[in-house]
């Protein structure tokens, strides 16, 4: 007769087993080479002229990479020397249901030209790669989430080149921890200053989150993420108004009242 104890035994080591794959998928981040794989065409439309040169891209991919953070839209790598981040974009599932998978990609690709053609003082862009090419690209070392080494070659692979930004939330809170007046108010000026300059380009943000969208070189407020960039007609006064009105709210949240918008 099995006993009581072995019959919770064998349940509890199916449990454990269970739940092997769901946990190293958390400590792995999701990131996987297939997820960044694109079975796709070459499109005259994603071409784009380079705004490094050949040597500068070079000299900027011929240092390691590692793991930084994932959105709905990339997998993100940082750069050694901590000046930029590589954005390659996601395939899988979470971003493209089958049913919905070419337009997806095509609104994502379209925002990302729009940001790189027409607005790389805002973004922070130095380079887009949306076409497959050959043996144009180095290989990216690459170190994952645990530790683990990629190889990477670039030629097969969509991805944005972006400078890398502080976050919003961790400059801002600098800025208020030096306790220097001048410094927070240098970022919220050049934060609004962003916020008209795309506006008056005809470019709105469909996804209007003030942490996540935004960051800071230096003084220089940047929107870091641009996957959701669309043309608008006219100058778009109700983002600017939300945007402000988030940054009021954050301004409140943190008790900074010294600065009224």
């Amino acid at each position: 007769m099995i006993s009581y104890k072995r019959i919770s035994f064998f349940f509890l080591v199916l449990a454990t087993f269970s739940l092997l794959p769901a946990g190293f998928k958390r400590l792995t981040c999701g990131f996987k080479m297939t997820k960044i794989v694109f079975d796709l065409p070459f499109n005259a439309a994603w071409e784009t002229d380079p705004s490094l040169s050949k040597e500068e891209l070079f000299s900027l991919l011929s240092q390691p990479f590692t793991y930084l953070n994932r959105g709905t839209q990339s997998y993100v790598f940082e750069s050694q020397d901590h000046s930029h981040v590589i954005k390659l974009f996601r395939s899988d599932k979470k971003l493209f249901f089958p049913q919905k998978k070419e337009g997806k990609m095509e609104q994502l690709f379209s925002a990302c030209l729009l940001a790189y053609k027409e607005a790389k003082e805002e973004t922070g862009l130095v380079y887009l790669h949306l076409n497959e090419t050959k043996k144009w690209l180095p290989t990216l070392r690459a170190k994952g989430p645990l530790g683990q080494h990629f190889s990477i070659p670039l030629d097969n692979y969509r991805f944005a080149i972006q400078k890398r930004a502080k976050t919003f939330q961790t400059a801002m809170s600098e800025a208020l921890e030096s306790g220097d007046p001048e410094a927070v108010k240098k970022k919220i000026d050049s934060f609004l200053a962003l916020l008209h300059s795309r506006s008056k380009k005809g470019i709105r943000n469909t996804d209007p989150a003030l942490g996540r969208n935004f960051g800071f070189l230096g003084d220089q407020a940047i929107e870091i993420d641009f996957g959701n960039y669309t043309h608008n007609s006219t100058t778009d006064e109700w983002e600017i108004e939300l945007y402000t009105h988030l940054l009021r709210n954050w301004l409140a949240e943190n008790r900074v009242l010294q600065f009224p918008l």
